[in-house]
């Protein structure tokens, strides 16, 4: 992919991917820090995305990776700390037991996301955590809608069931 063809294709993608970036971070800096980031490996990547099917998907896909590993080398209590204050003052105080407990089921609950094979991750991941409508998600990740909402359904499935393995195990 040429240099021109890169910045009429994904260049218009910004508000999208900042969009994606501020749900998943909760902080503006942080978003616009991993779009960039992304756009850098988009770059790097560019022989192997002019032989993408869907663009837009592997720039989102691209995304998701970029700040999933930036979230997952800060440890969880700073991330709270980093939000946006309009985020941050709705959240609970640290010394309330159930709220900890809260965030500890919440923390399970991102790990098994993590651990979804490709497809369940992403259509959970879009759906779930970004809110986006099944046509968009299809469009993305170059499923049919029908399947988005199997794969989905199945998803959600499996969170259950080994978020119930993983509880059980700690009592």
């Amino acid at each position: 992919m040429e240099a021109n063809e890169f910045k009429r294709t994904l260049l218009p993608l910004h508000p999208l991917l900042y969009r994606i970036a501020l749900r998943i971070t909760g902080n503006r800096e942080d978003a616009e820090d991993l779009v960039q980031e992304t756009y850098v490996r988009l770059w790097r990547q560019r022989d192997r995305l002019g032989k993408a099917d869907n663009a837009e998907g592997y720039a989102v896909t691209t995304l998701r990776h970029v700040c999933y590993d930036a979230l997952s080398s800060r440890p969880p209590d700073v991330m709270v700390r980093q939000l946006d204050p309009a985020i941050r003052d709705t959240l609970p105080a640290d010394d309330n037991v159930a709220d900890m407990d809260r965030r500890e089921e919440a923390e399970i609950v991102m790990e098994i996301i993590g651990s979804l094979p490709s497809p369940q991750r992403e259509v959970v991941t879009m759906r779930d955590v970004e809110d986006r409508p099944f046509d968009e998600i299809a469009q993305s990740t170059g499923l049919k809608e029908g399947y988005v909402r199997v794969t989905l359904f199945r998803a959600r499935q499996q969170i259950r069931e080994l978020f119930k393995r993983r509880t059980h195990e700690r009592e």
